[in-house]
């Protein structure tokens, strides 16, 4: 079989879930097989590195924003279309709100058209939810082929029905598991560079600074958890929208030298050595790599309840309810045992057998598609 072509859309201007997901796995890809070309629809993201990333490996092109112009979108993509000639259209999405990438790939007469959900939930208010409830089920008037990151992603988008169908496949978002194994060299090493002495405690956190990461109750749990035991410091690792809201929080709680603001960093995988607790307490979530990171590495992880089970898989996860105060957070992960720290198997979420998966998914479905 020829190389099958694949037009990958849905890049937003910041590193975050799905740029995370598509540069993990076009890295893997066997390029022979399966090609990825990309559609960016933000001016701003040429200035952040993934996208400077994804163009050492294959093309990007900036349309104009189906948002804000859908009829000049699909006209470049129709036009876009008959100069590539792609095989298969993946639409990656947080909400079904905005369906015109998936209505104009229709229009270019695209074999297979895959909307992919990466999410479990949202938080942009109530119009936007009536419309992706309403959009939701009419996505398969455009679309052929359905993908999720997890269980609990595939049923925010999809009924029971496509669930059940031969066109449904879990999607798993998949991690280089080489880059996250436990050493203690680069422990020592990274909390040298940050100031961090050996016997304090590291409570870390790996997120874009934005509602859904609930980075305000963060520091409210940090801050109950340092009362009983000030020899600790909170790393927290991203940018984002609420940044500055954030830092104002820590400034007002007096905090500044415990919490370490680090931004968005490329040294993620050795930051993660460096702490000794993981906390996720986001209000919803499709299926955290950062969560499969943080365990890789053998971290003890407090998740939220709203995350789903699928990404627990290890000993070292507690569930602890949203509703639960940040003193009652603290209290937990006072009691977290921290001793025999390990590497464990996070096999199920190696990138390198899910890339070959996922090639054997595009490859099936063109067979189908003639």
């Amino acid at each position: 079989m020829s190389q099958i072509k694949v037009l990958q859309v849905g890049l937003s201007y910041k590193v975050g879930g799905i740029e995370t997901y598509l540069i993990n796995y076009q890295k893997q890809l066997d390029k022979t097989k399966v090609s990825f070309d990309y559609i960016n629809v933000f001016e701003r993201a040429k200035k952040e590195f993934f996208y400077e990333e994804l163009c050492k490996y294959s093309k990007v092109y900036t349309l104009p924003d189906y948002r804000k112009h859908p009829i000049k979108f699909t006209k470049e993509l129709i036009k876009l279309n008959k100069e590539e000639q792609y095989d298969v259209f993946h639409y990656n999405m947080n909400s079904a709100c905005y369906l015109i990438p998936l209505l104009a790939a229709k229009m270019c007469k695209i074999k297979v058209i895959i909307a992919h959900s990466h999410n479990s939930s949202s938080d942009k208010g109530l119009l936007k939810k009536i419309l992706h409830n309403f959009n939701k089920k009419i996505i398969p008037l455009f679309a052929n082929t359905y993908f999720a990151c997890s269980e609990l992603a595939g049923a925010w988008f999809f009924n029971k029905k496509i669930r059940k169908s031969e066109n449904y496949y879990i999607i798993n978002n998949a991690i280089n598991l080489e880059k996250f194994t436990y050493e203690e060299t680069v422990r020592k090493k990274k909390r040298t560079e940050l100031g961090i002495s050996d016997d304090t405690i590291v409570i870390g956190h790996v997120g874009s600074f934005k509602k859904q990461k609930n980075h305000e109750f963060i520091i409210d749990i940090f801050n109950e958890y340092h009362k009983k035991n000030p020899n600790s410091k909170l790393l927290l690792v991203g940018i984002g929208p609420l940044f500055e809201n954030v830092k104002e929080k820590i400034n007002n709680l007096k905090m500044n030298n415990s919490v370490i603001l680090l931004g968005q960093r490329s040294d993620t995988a050795n930051l993660y050595q460096a702490m000794d607790i993981f906390l996720l307490p986001s209000l919803y979530e499709g299926l955290p790599l950062v969560g499969v990171e943080a365990q890789a590495v053998g971290l003890k992880c407090f998740f939220s309840d709203v995350i789903t089970k699928e990404v627990n898989i290890s000993d070292n996860v507690t569930y602890i309810p949203l509703k639960d105060s940040a003193s009652e957070w603290a209290e937990q992960i006072l009691n977290a045992n921290l001793t025999n720290r390990k590497s464990v198997d996070a096999s199920k979420f190696d990138i390198k057998e899910n890339a070959k998966r996922l090639e054997e998914i595009y490859s099936k479905l063109m067979k189908k598609s003639r």
